[in-house]
C-alpha cells in the first residue's frame, strides 16, 4: 500500500460517513447505514481499483467502509456518553 492510497483511503471514510449522513437526512432507516457504508467503501475500491488496475484496492475500499461505520458509532458513543466498555 502507498501512502497516496493511505490518504486518500483516509479521505474516503469521511466522505462514505458524510453520504450516510445525507441518505439518513431523506430517511435512510439507521438499521440500514452500516450495510450502505460498507457498500459505498466497495464501491470508491472498486473505482479505484479500475483506475490502478489493482484490484487489491477493493478490500482497502471495504476496509474503508467497515472503518466508517465504527468511526461513527464511536464518535457517536462518546457524545452521548455511553459506556461501550464491557465489564
Amino acid at each position: 500500500m502507498t501512502i497516496d492510497l493511505f490518504v486518500s483511503g483516509i479521505s474516503v471514510v469521511g466522505i462514505i460517513i458524510g453520504l450516510i449522513q445525507v441518505a439518513k437526512k431523506m430517511g435512510l432507516p439507521n438499521k440500514f447505514a452500516p450495510m450502505l457504508s460498507i457498500s459505498l467503501g466497495v464501491i470508491f475500491g472498486g473505482i479505484v481499483a479500475m483506475l490502478e488496475s489493482d484490484p487489491g484496492n477493493v478490500f482497502v475500499g471495504l476496509a474503508c467502509g467497515l472503518m466508517a461505520c465504527g468511526l461513527y458509532d464511536q464518535v457517536k458513543n462518546i457524545s452521548t456518553g455511553k459506556d461501550t466498555s464491557k465489564k
